[in-house]
């Protein structure tokens, strides 16, 4: 068994920007918690709901809605809610615990499994919601940019089926999902392996949308998947020779005996960025995003 909790941030994103509704805010509760589970191969089983709602502010009618967005994301993945608790406080708080189980004939892949000369593959393009905020924020790009932008930190899409598919291969070695963005949550299962890191910035996927606001701010695009998570990606670590480019991953990296943490930017190599999204840094996301971009220095 595989048992994951995540809360939903404090100050959601869609909430911040005011793009984003309590039926969305629901969905991302489910994603939060099931991109956790994303990043050990496990099989969601069920879904447990844990929600208290400002007293004083909160409507029935915003409980409903919810409810309604934890159940749309839930039948997506074909997964039952089966049980959880509710409450009214002195302000809103969404948490979530994802059950997930080993399938016959697989094997999970936890932060701990890594060796020396892995080949590190990512599951898809990340630094999307990063981009995201930070062009929301600066409202520099066109309206049908803003429109992706906004269903990026709305409507989450989990590699679920993905995942499973590599537990399948019994080849994993180790494995995380990217919450808090690249550069802190690979620096966590680096740790958790006693092991070091290289990335090739040019090799992270990344999407048009983010190379476009990129340019119009002057700054390489793969910086923005050093900033926060948000994307409901993982990164995995196999050995040399195990071919993951079928499934969909991409390679950017891979991991050393030494156990620093380095970026390749074309010739050149730099200390890996390794802040990431806190929660305690009690700052908004519109500034934390920037706040990052502006320490990753090359």
């Amino acid at each position: 068994m595989v048992l994951s909790t995540d809360y939903l941030n404090s100050n959601p994103i869609a909430i911040e920007f005011k793009i984003g509704t309590y039926k969305d805010l629901g969905r991302l509760l489910v994603a939060a918690n099931l991109s956790d589970l994303c990043g050990t191969g496990a099989k969601p089983i069920g879904f447990l709901a844990s929600i208290m709602l400002d007293k004083k502010t909160s409507k029935k009618a915003d409980f409903i809605e919810l409810m309604r967005g934890i159940k749309k994301e839930l039948s997506i993945h074909s997964i039952p809610l089966i049980g959880g608790d509710t409450k009214l406080g002195n302000s809103n708080s969404f948490c979530g615990v994802a059950l997930g189980m080993r399938e016959v004939n697989t094997k999970l892949f936890f932060k701990n499994g890594a060796k020396p000369d892995d080949i590190i593959w990512v599951s898809g393009k990340i630094g999307s919601v990063a981009a995201a905020i930070d062009g929301l924020r600066d409202n520099l790009m066109s309206k049908e940019w803003e429109k992706w932008a906004i269903r990026k930190i709305t409507s989450p899409i989990i590699p679920l089926e993905m995942s499973r598919q590599l537990s399948k291969t019994k080849k994993i070695n180790a494995g995380t999902d990217l919450s808090d963005g690249l550069g802190a949550d690979l620096f966590s299962l680096c740790k958790a392996s006693n092991v070091g890191a290289v990335i090739n910035a040019l090799d992270i996927p990344i999407s048009k949308q983010v190379r476009e606001i990129a340019k119009q701010k002057k700054i390489e695009p793969w910086k923005y998947a050093f900033t926060i998570g948000g994307d409901f990606q993982f990164i995995v670590t196999a050995k040399v020779g195990v071919d993951l480019d079928k499934f969909g991953l991409k390679k950017i990296g891979f991991i050393t005996k030494d156990t620093s943490l380095n970026l390749k930017v074309k010739e050149a190599f730099i200390s890996l960025p390794q802040k990431g999204h806190r929660d305690f840094k009690i700052i908004d996301f519109k500034n934390e995003v920037s706040i990052l971009l502006n320490t990753i220095h090359t």
